[in-house]
């Protein structure tokens, strides 16, 4: 058996130590330093731009995706009108690429914070501070759907929540691989049988 198929304890980050991009340097513009999280579609690195010093959230595309133009194709444009979403509840988007190696790559404000599913695990939010949470979400989905896109991945591990100055304040994440509104919108009559 590979030893990941075997249940023994593991100290948090000490998996994501031995990755073999940390200290790689993306499209010539991003070194990645640090590995936030893995999801469908790819890894989410913390990344600082070299010739800035910013510090991003830098996906790239798991290669079973990279390597297949329809989802390259589909993505760059999507990608680049999510960048106009500039809705203070919504994480910005800032670059979007092909490296040179082939790799499909995202950069986006890095946000502080803990996402609402890492939140919910202490247990429930106050009334208050929960209606204060879902009000900034949907603030921010009607800025996403007013640029024409629609967030395919609503959820609470794609939602961050931080405090400041004494409120809590939302940025929904990942909304960089949306898929275009015009592209699900349904047909006369395609909603009937969601009615009832």
């Amino acid at each position: 058996l590979p030893t990941d198929a075997v249940h023994y304890p593991v100290r948090r980050g000490e998996r994501d130590v031995g990755n073999p991009l940390l200290g790689s340097i993306v499209d010539g513009k991003y070194r990645l330093e640090a590995v936030l999280g893995r999801g469908g579609l790819g890894t989410v690195y913390r990344a600082t731009h070299v010739g800035t010093l910013v510090t991003v959230a830098l996906k790239l595309l798991h290669p079973r995706f990279a390597e297949r133009p329809e989802y390259r194709r589909a993505l760059l444009p999507e990608a680049r009108r999510a960048a106009t979403v500039t809705h203070a509840g919504c994480a910005r988007l800032l670059d979007v690429g092909e490296a040179e190696e082939g790799a499909t790559y995202l950069a986006m404000e890095l946000v502080e914070g803990d996402t609402v599913d890492v939140l919910m695990r202490t247990g429930p939010l106050e009334p208050a501070h929960a209606v204060s949470v879902l009000r900034q979400i949907a603030e921010a989905l009607e800025a996403i759907h007013a640029a024409g896109l629609v967030h395919c991945d609503l959820s609470p591990r794609n939602v961050m929540v931080a405090a400041d100055e004494g409120r809590l304040c939302v940025k929904v994440l990942d909304f960089g691989i949306a898929r275009s509104m015009h592209l699900v919108r349904p047909g006369p009559g395609e909603l009937a049988g969601f009615v009832n």
